[in-house]
């Protein structure tokens, strides 16, 4: 691996954004920025799948409540009603 080591100069070069305008950014600015970066990358709490539904009158309100809560946990996983769908039709046997 001898040769491999970067002082990492050069992949920071490759990175450099050369603005055609003249941008400043404020403190204020670069601040937020830097939260939505941390906002961005935040981890949703594991949830674990309830068991199949298998059409059970009386299990539908159990499987419905599971269903509301894992989407409303994984707000990002599950953020449009496609994906919500298919997570319903997942769990139906």
């Amino acid at each position: 691996m001898v040769g491999l080591h970067s002082d990492g100069a050069s992949v920071i070069a490759s990175f450099r954004v050369y603005p055609t305008q003249n941008y400043t950014l404020d403190q204020a600015s670069l601040s937020l920025i830097q939260q939505n970066r941390v906002l961005l990358q935040r981890k949703e709490p594991r949830v674990s799948f309830p068991d199949k539904f298998d059409g059970t009158r009386f299990k539908c309100q159990g499987f419905i409540n599971q269903i509301k809560l894992i989407t409303v946990l994984q707000t990002e996983r599950y953020s449009t009603e496609e994906a919500r769908v298919g997570l319903v039709r997942t769990l139906l046997t």
